[in-house]
């Protein structure tokens, strides 16, 4: 496992753990990357559940693919930005997300699109990334090329990795989301 690997793979516990994967369902993994997640969730999903993996990025749509397994059939991944990807006719009953949302724009409208890919009592679980001193492992690089060239101030309301490390951000998201959360109509 690379080093990389191995900083992100832990989130993938309690990530999957919330999901309550204790039936058969058909689960999305918003922001799949390279597909690590979008695998695991299917290695752990019980018999009969189908895993969509979705990513703007087209290379690394393609890293997912390569992949999977050969017996691996119930899993897909597809090119989509989530921001503005039309819903799917048959909706998810999970939709998880590691490390993909502070990178979204307009998280909020995000979540009003997503909320129609979300079947009615499903679930949607996601992981960001904590504090910036939690983290010296991203935030030494910055502090090594801001000592060779001129970096720019962080934007802490910027898409990126820290964006919602204040766990009250995403919390104040959550409870004024009333109209996210009930606009489930189909487009």
């Amino acid at each position: 496992m690379s080093n990389s690997l191995a900083m992100v793979t832990p989130a993938d516990e309690p990530l999957i753990r919330a999901l309550h994967l204790d039936a058969p369902c058909r689960i999305a993994d918003i922001g799949c990357g390279g597909g690590g997640t979008t695998l695991e969730i299917l290695r752990r999903a019980p018999a009969g559940s189908v895993v969509h993996g979705f990513d703007i990025s087209p290379a690394l749509i393609e890293l997912a693919g390569a992949r999977r397994r050969s017996d691996e059939r119930a899993i897909a991944f597809e090119i989509a930005d989530m921001a503005t990807a039309t819903a799917p006719e048959e909706p998810y009953d999970r939709l998880a997300s590691r490390f993909a949302i502070m990178f979204f724009d307009d998280l909020p409208a995000v979540f009003a699109n997503l909320v129609r890919w979300l079947a009615r009592g499903g679930r949607f679980a996601f992981a960001v990334w904590g504090r910036p001193a939690e983290n010296p492992w991203m935030t030494s690089v910055r502090e090594v090329a801001a000592e060779i060239i001129d970096m720019p101030p962080s934007e802490p309301e910027a898409p990126g990795p820290f964006r919602y490390a204040e766990a009250d951000k995403l919390l104040a998201l959550a409870r004024s989301g009333r109209s996210w959360r009930t606009r489930r109509g189909r487009t």
